[in-house]
């Protein structure tokens, strides 16, 4: 995702949408002294061969982090021990409020306006996403982690 230079012509830090520090340091928080497991293998990632493609990825990530928020209330509010001191990635939809969501979904405007016909591309990178972490998530693999 970070290999698409168009990011920067859309307003977009992408690098800013990275979860993964938010999630380690979280698991650390957690769990002190127990190793993290890999990320995933390189294999398991989406493949997006174009922006569009790049752009509906980026829509599922903002997705996840606003749902991230919505899981976290709903576990601060039973009181579930930990939840408060390992927040940053549920958490991390607060960002959102900020305008970042208005942001992308006037990212994800100008570029449709602009590129209409690469509307598919967009939705099969979404998709292609939402297959990806799904194929992963039920492999051996993960299971195993």
């Amino acid at each position: 995702m970070l290999a698409f230079p168009d990011w920067q012509d859309h307003g977009i830090d992408v690098v800013e949408h990275c979860q993964v520090p938010r999630l380690e340091a979280d698991l650390r928080s957690l769990q002190p002294g127990v190793p993290l497991p890999p990320h995933a293998p390189a294999a398991a990632l989406p493949c997006l061969p174009g922006f569009a493609q790049a752009l509906g990825a980026l829509y599922v990530l903002k997705g996840s982090m606003m749902g991230g928020e919505v899981i976290l209330r709903h576990l601060l509010a039973a009181g579930i021990d930990g939840v408060a001191v390992a927040s940053r990635f549920l958490g991390a939809g607060r960002a959102q409020a900020g305008g970042h969501w208005q942001a992308f979904r006037a990212c994800l405007d100008h570029y449709g306006a602009a590129a209409p016909e690469d509307a598919s591309m967009v939705v099969a990178g979404a998709e292609e996403s939402f297959r990806s972490v799904g194929e992963w998530m039920q492999s051996t693999r993960w299971r195993e982690m």
